[in-house]
């Protein structure tokens, strides 16, 4: 039974929220200011192209589009057409078909995660000061702790192990006796489980739990020293379910009058519910960041997975397919970089150069002041490929003085290079219906 919504401050209305603003703005001294940029990554779960109010008006989510709209849009960002292997490209800065899936360790499938060998982009900024956090879906192994969030460079952590879970009871992918086990996990300096000893932790939806501990995280912060943020959002992965209060920014309309789970328009509905919750969630985190002066020195970024799931309300339109196919409605996800580290001239524009999820792990080295080779082997292992991942901070940051990458790979026998993209495969996938026809 789902409990009832718990609004502890939720909304940039409340009398609560604008007294931790005060508390915040008064508690924070102007001469505090980390030496270094912080870094702060939003990768949501099976988002699609379409399924934000930047690129589709109807999509209510007025922070997520201000922060588009306020920095730069990245109008073809490539990932893979899945979660788990987008996500080791983001923290190895590497291809996950050339250069990770194909290492050993198992792939990604089950318990199995990436070798042990590969240094995780947390773990680099840990050796040049930085905190850092995690939230959400991990899906990047978890047969033993050594692949848990904290043996890969995260401080402090609240996260599931899995691909996808129940947003209240937590009930994930494995089973004992056929029953569904809670997969629901912390971890900090002091902590490494179970996350089960937080209050409603199986009956409170899960953005709200994240919710909280992301601005405790954020609040706890020491602001003149660095931070890395990386929130692996479970919205809008499945199963869909949202409060109601999200649901009712939608209400039924002449095209679409019906309420319930059977009708496309209505889980089209629930879907954009979803970006909503997530949305108010963004706007808490920024707001209590820009609170505390630690926007003006931050990257923002934010960025789609893979494609989202035409069959189940996700739009990827004008691009063709979606998740699981390698057409660019599977690949090339919404995308944008916003913050106080992007210049003034820049904002309010869009990139049309290609950008990888492999580019934005190298970017945070060069912003951190660190060589490449710190995203080498891990002590005590054998060699791993090369660097795929290429800096935007030229390219993009530095007013577009730069020029960024001329092509990106996107797996076995697909390619693209400057405005053409070579396919020597069937691209694949089960959600190709009722989308565009671009590639």
């Amino acid at each position: 039974m789902m409990a009832p919504e718990r609004l502890v401050w939720r909304g940039t209305s409340g009398a609560v929220l604008g007294a931790l603003i005060l508390a915040l703005v008064v508690g924070a001294s102007a001469s505090l200011k980390s030496p270094k940029p912080h870094l702060f990554i939003l990768l949501a779960d099976d988002l699609g192209t379409s399924d934000v109010g930047f690129h589709d008006e109807t999509v209510h989510s007025p922070t997520i589009t201000a922060l588009a709209r306020d920095g730069v849009i990245l109008t073809d960002h490539y990932t893979y057409n899945w979660c788990a292997p987008s996500r080791a490209m983001l923290m190895t800065g590497r291809y996950y078909a050339l250069h990770v899936g194909d290492t050993g360790g198992g792939g990604l499938s089950g318990t199995n995660g990436v070798p042990l060998a590969f240094t995780f982009i947390p773990m680099a900024l840990q050796s040049a000061g930085y905190h850092t956090y995690f939230m959400g879906k991990w899906h990047l192994g978890q047969s033993s702790f050594s692949q848990s969030p904290k043996s890969r460079g995260f401080n402090r952590s609240l996260f599931y192990f899995g691909g996808q879970e129940d947003y209240y009871s937590k009930a994930g992918e494995l089973k004992d006796c056929d029953e569904p086990v809670a997969d629901w996990w912390q971890s900090s300096e002091t902590v490494n489980g179970p996350a089960t000893t937080i209050d409603g932790w199986n009956t409170t939806y899960s953005l709200y739990l994240y919710n909280d501990r992301g601005v405790q995280y954020i609040t706890e912060h020491p602001v003149d020293e660095p931070m890395f943020f990386y929130f692996a959002s479970q919205n809008i992965h499945d199963p869909h379910q949202v409060p109601q209060r999200f649901i009712d920014m939608y209400p039924p309309t002449a095209e679409c009058p019906t309420v319930g789970p059977d009708c496309a328009c209505c889980r089209r509905r629930v879907v954009t519910a979803m970006v909503s919750a997530l949305d108010e969630t963004v706007a808490n985190m920024t707001t209590v960041l820009k609170a505390r002066g630690m926007w003006d020195n931050l990257l923002f970024v934010f960025a789609g997975d893979n494609g989202g799931v035409c069959h189940d309300g996700g739009s990827n339109w004008p691009l063709r397919g979606g998740k699981f196919s390698n057409w660019e409605g599977g690949v090339r996800s919404a995308a944008f970089i916003s913050g106080g580290l992007v210049p003034p001239p820049i904002r309010g524009s869009s990139y049309t150069g290609i950008v990888s999820l492999t580019d934005h792990s190298v970017s945070f080295l060069e912003l951190a002041g660190l060589p490449t080779t710190a995203l080498g082997p891990r002590p005590g292992h054998g060699p791993i490929p090369p660097l795929d991942g290429v800096s935007y901070v030229t390219s993009i940051l530095q007013n577009h003085s730069g020029v960024g990458r001329t092509e990106v790979y996107i797996t076995s026998g697909i390619l693209r290079v400057g405005d053409w993209k070579l396919i020597t495969q069937n691209p694949g996938g089960r959600a190709l219906v009722g989308t565009g026809g671009g590639w």
